[in-house]
């Protein structure tokens, strides 16, 4: 016989963490997606796969870019360990196909070893925001 008690306790307090997480990253009105080192999309929280759709994941993430983009250059230091954190605005086509532009702040995920494994991005779309300032300007 072996006692599993704390065993048990471990098991009990990872499952709520994780229930508390979920909810946690529901409950924030953002996209909030991860990619891999070669750009694909490895999970989304609920706005993200409402956003993007369902089929989001295992989707290079330039297959939503609407034109062509510099955005992959723009990450790139993220990626090869020099930037943690990046702030990027970018054309981005919704599950409808509709153009959005969307404000990106993305940080670098890392291993044990401190070696970038991919990014987390939060993203919020500002295209009535940004035609509201561009009509200002223009006025």
């Amino acid at each position: 016989m072996e006692d599993i008690t704390e065993h048990k306790r471990t098991e009990n307090s990872l499952r709520s963490l994780s229930l508390r997480q979920e909810a946690l990253l529901s409950a924030i009105p953002e996209i909030i997606i991860e990619v891999d080192n070669n750009k694909i999309y490895t999970w989304a929280n609920k706005h993200g796969l409402e956003f993007f759709g369902e089929d989001v994941i295992g989707r290079a993430a330039s297959a939503y870019f609407e034109g062509k983009q510099k955005t992959y250059n723009t990450v790139q230091p993220l990626f090869a360990g020099s930037e943690n954190l990046i702030y990027i605005e970018s054309w981005q086509l919704r599950k409808d196909v509709e153009k959005r532009l969307l404000a990106w702040v993305c940080t670098a995920l890392r291993n044990e070893n401190g070696d970038v494994t991919g990014a987390f991005s939060s993203a919020r779309d500002i295209t009535e925001s940004k035609q509201i300032e561009n009509n200002l300007r223009s006025s």
